[in-house]
């Protein structure tokens, strides 16, 4: 089964290796991890949410907002929310390139 993790793992090992990738490849690449970026895009509002309902709850204990939103993030995975949106960063931008990719392919 292709999650975002092995289709970005064997794309990035064949350009470690320097293997020849053809515009076809780039683009089904690009594809299914816009197909999958949907599941990331849901595990980031989730843990947005999460960071919101806390830093509520700090705020309703009389704490500053500042130190609400300091405290709500060791309640929670902030690593893994952090990791969450890089990878999805990391996903738009291999999109743009693999259609920049396929086009230069064309010619």
């Amino acid at each position: 089964m292709k999650t975002i993790d092995t289709i970005l793992e064997d794309m990035e090992n064949r350009v470690k290796e320097n293997q020849p990738v053809s515009p076809a490849m780039w683009i089904d690449a690009a594809i299914k991890l816009n197909a999958l970026k949907g599941d990331l895009d849901n595990e980031i509002a989730n843990f947005e949410a999460n960071l919101a309902i806390r830093e509520a709850e700090y705020v309703e204990m009389d704490n500053p907002a500042s130190k609400a939103k300091i405290l709500s993030k060791k309640d929670v995975d902030y690593e893994g929310y952090l990791k969450a949106k890089a990878k999805a960063v990391r996903i738009i931008e291999f999109i743009r390139l693999s259609k920049q990719r396929a086009r230069i392919e064309e010619f």
